[in-house]
């Protein structure tokens, strides 16, 4: 159920996110192609008046008296052609020039300039022409460039790989940073986990402490013996909210008296990290028994709080404590641990009202 309520969660994150990245690249797409389309245009107006220039070019050997023959080897001439781009001049739907004057020749398997068309316009190609009427002969010239020259020209294919790899970039970013995210999600959902399954195990505990007392009809029956066989070993510490809700929740008569023992780390040589700190709260940990529950209130601040503890047991306790950290501290000797204990439950008061009272006095 829990790996479930993580999949509800985490599904809407990378659903989220894979969205972003599709309207990403839609928005890029479209002004890539819009891009396309104006440099196709401008290329195109350019060549139109190149063409008009070639034609007039061309009208100007018909009227010195050039023959058709003669005009096929003048072209070479009148226009650079090249594998990518090329003029094609044509009379009355049959093919004069093209490209070179060799490819002309080879160009007799196309009887009409139809079929010639019909072959060019199947490849992706740009055809801008201009036509004139000599001596009652149609004629027409065209310059044909392949559409992926423009683009290499202007620079636009290498603009795309820079803008394709910054995609991709971004992109492995982001899922990496979702990953990073979605895995600190998992470690904080299994902290929560573990802390409400603690928290569950002892309110039960209790329960079932309250549970032997009313059936037996007597107060304090359990001797420290059986509770000393229900040490709970490496137990975590909890965080003041967790306090603050259990105090709320434990105004039952039967686990009164409360006591709630403070212990506060005094830096004494240096300044210690927050690991460091953990090494000796685990120390406490480690000693606690079943009635008691161990709590950090901030850095450097810890509580036990101790159901069903009356003050001679409480001060056994404060003892025992002490001494589980002046041992871990026999070496380095850098900490002070000034710790004390507060009844709860005795005035008026409701046992939050009392330890936000205490908190108040602790942390000044």
């Amino acid at each position: 159920m829990k790996n479930d309520r993580k999949s509800v969660r985490v599904a809407p994150i990378f659903v989220g996110v894979s969205i972003f990245i599709i309207l990403v690249l839609g928005l890029i797409n479209y002004e890539l192609s819009a891009n396309k389309t104006r440099v196709i245009s401008l290329y195109n107006d350019t060549t139109d008046q190149t063409v008009i220039c070639l034609s007039r070019a061309i009208m100007e050997e018909q009227n010195r008296g050039v023959t058709e023959e003669d005009l096929k080897n003048d072209m070479m001439g009148l226009f650079a052609s090249s594998g990518s781009c090329y003029a094609v001049l044509e009379a009355n739907d049959q093919i004069i020039f093209s490209k070179s004057v060799s490819i002309t020749d080879k160009l007799y398997n196309y009887k009409t300039a139809s079929v010639f068309w019909d072959m060019v316009n199947k490849q992706d190609v740009q055809v801008s022409s201009s036509s004139w009427i000599f001596e009652e002969t149609e004629y027409r010239v065209s310059i044909v460039t392949e559409t992926n020259t423009i683009f290499e020209k202007q620079g636009l294919v290498q603009h795309d790989y820079y803008i394709l790899l910054a995609i991709i970039i971004a992109s492995i970013v982001l899922f990496s940073m979702l990953i990073t995210y979605v895995g600190l999600l998992d470690r904080t959902t299994r902290s929560l986990n573990r802390t409400q399954d603690e928290l569950i195990t002892r309110n039960a505990s209790i329960e079932h402490y309250l549970e032997d007392e009313s059936s037996s009809g007597r107060k304090g029956s359990h001797t420290d013996a059986e509770f000393e066989q229900n040490y709970t070993s490496k137990q975590t510490f909890m965080d003041i909210s967790v306090l603050r809700n259990l105090l709320s929740k434990s105004n039952h008569q039967d686990l009164k008296p409360i006591r709630l023992i403070t212990i506060k780390f005094v830096m004494k040589e240096r300044y210690y990290s927050i690991d460091e700190i953990k090494t000796f709260a685990d120390e406490i940990s480690n000693i606690l028994k079943k009635r008691e529950v161990f709590f950090e209130l901030r850095k450097g601040l810890f509580a036990v709080l101790i159901y069903k503890s009356n003050e001679g047991e409480a001060k056994l306790r404060e003892a025992a404590f002490l001494k589980a950290l002046n041992d871990r501290n026999e070496d380095d000797n850098f900490i002070y641990f000034d710790t004390k204990i507060h009844e709860l439950g005795a005035g008026e008061n409701s046992l939050s009202e009392e330890f936000e009272e205490i908190y108040r006095k602790i942390t000044g």
